[in-house]
């Protein structure tokens, strides 16, 4: 009965390994000698294995313990607040699980493709305003997370805003001038949360503005 026919391994390749020429044989298989090749991330030795073993992949990965496969280079993007703004303003209209989902992507909101790529909606951010302190917000609120819909505005603008972008605070008339109550507190120097307390126990708006604040007793704001 003829014999096995010899698959003659001579100059293929695999995965770092050389086939150089037949070396007798290695147990019951035909032998290779090989080279571990520098030019596929070897390290340049020698090495006896069998036929068998080079073609099941067997021996290859494990040829040459001391060169391990790097892996790809990763861009690694730094996790800054503007970052973190980034995938929070994804997450409200992507993620259904979301805490804000509802106010946004559930009522149609998207984020334009471009700002997709967070590099693109850094380089915008960087060119329109964001600073130290500043908050995303859309002018539209029923509008797109766009370069044309957004900016940078503090977070006292953006909690008095609504989805029309209208004030949805409370608004009060004082000399002929309407303003609303974070207003009223930022112009007479007053806490908004005592100016409430005092209207809240029948003070009038003058008075509630006007009056330097002190330490009151409730039996004194009664």
């Amino acid at each position: 009965m003829a014999g096995r026919k010899v698959i003659d391994e001579r100059g293929k390749v695999y995965g770092r390994l050389r086939v150089l020429s037949r070396a007798g044989k290695l147990g019951t298989q035909i032998a290779w000698n090989c080279l571990c090749d520098p030019a596929y991330g070897g390290c340049g030795e020698q090495r006896v294995v069998g036929g068998h073993n080079l073609r099941n992949g067997k021996y290859i990965n494990r040829c040459c313990p001391k060169v391990k496969p790097q892996p790809p280079a990763r861009s690694r993007v730094p996790r800054t607040k503007l970052y973190r703004a980034w995938l929070n303003l994804r997450g409200r209209c992507r993620n259904p699980n979301h805490p804000e989902y509802s106010r946004h992507g559930g009522r149609g909101i998207t984020v334009c493709p471009e700002w997709s790529d967070f590099t693109v909606f850094r380089d915008w951010a960087s060119a329109n305003g964001h600073g130290p302190g500043l908050e995303l917000a859309r002018r539209d609120k029923d509008g797109n997370y766009c370069p044309e819909n957004c900016e940078w505005i503090t977070r006292k603008q953006n909690n008095r805003q609504n989805r029309g972008g209208k004030c949805r605070c409370r608004r009060v008339e004082l000399g002929g001038v309407t303003y609303t109550l974070p207003e009223c507190s930022e112009k007479f120097a007053l806490k908004l949360v005592t100016i409430k307390a005092r209207l809240r126990y029948g003070w009038s708006l003058e008075a509630a503005c006007l009056t330097p604040a002190r330490q009151y007793t409730r039996k004194e704001l009664k």
